[in-house]
């Protein structure tokens, strides 16, 4: 089964944060889910591990061990072609392309989006 992944999700894995909505997740992926997401992750985990350093929540050789464990992560990077409909969504509900490109995603997919952002997933 295909399911779309956002960075919260991931970010709350590689920091230790123990959000259990993303622990539950996380215990699932092991049983077979095929992990998408927008090429744009890859960035966002990054900044999100900057910060946790910036934030003295890690050190940086643990971001940068952070950034190898996300890199043996099994998640399908997407281009995004969608840049108008991304544009549009962003707009119309008051959401980062960023964002919108996970929903815009999982949208075009008919697919679930896991998030720990409640009013984005349900914008899904």
């Amino acid at each position: 089964m295909k399911t779309v992944v956002d960075a919260s999700v991931v970010l709350d894995l590689l920091l230790g944060e123990g959000n259990k909505v993303a622990e539950e997740f996380w215990s699932r992926e092991a049983s077979g889910l095929e992990l998408l997401a927008p090429k744009i992750l890859g960035y966002e985990v990054m900044n999100g591990l900057r910060s946790a350093v910036l934030q003295r929540r890690m050190s940086l050789a643990e971001a940068v061990n952070g950034w190898k464990r996300f890199g043996k992560l099994d998640i399908g990077m997407v281009d995004m072609e969608d840049g108008e409909v991304i544009v549009e969504f962003a707009c119309r509900n008051n959401r980062s392309v960023y964002d919108s490109s996970y929903a815009v995603l999982a949208r075009k997919m008919n697919v679930e989006l896991v998030t720990l952002d409640r009013k984005l997933k349900e914008l899904v």
